[in-house]
């Protein structure tokens, strides 16, 4: 085997050992997704057990939905209905916790 066969294979390998995150989540079933993103709200926004359990309820039923029909219109509409969703079970101080990470203007009530 000469050097460059032997560069190429090692170049070769990390590259295809190497996933991004889009990978992975592409591949993950909507329970996992639906667990990812529930842990990852639940330390943002330090929701409590009946609010972990809505959202996970609701992560689950927007990730279901997503591997049905993924078009951009279609993502966008589900988006917005996941928000508000999710938007209607946090508090106060959450909702403006949750405004500031998705980047949302929108009146706090």
């Amino acid at each position: 085997m000469t050097v460059y066969s032997k560069i190429f294979f090692i170049l070769f390998f990390l590259f295809s050992c190497y996933t991004d995150g889009q990978t992975v989540r592409a591949i993950s079933t909507a329970e996992q997704e639906a667990e990812y993103q529930t842990n990852k709200m639940k330390k943002d926004l330090k929701l409590d057990k009946e609010q972990i359990a809505k959202v996970y309820k609701i992560n689950l039923k927007y990730a279901k939905l997503r591997r049905i029909s993924n078009t951009r219109t279609e993502a966008i509409k589900r988006i917005k209905m996941k928000n508000d969703e999710i938007f209607k079970i946090l508090n106060k101080e959450q909702r403006k916790i949750f405004l500031k990470k998705k980047n949302l203007h929108k009146k706090i009530a």
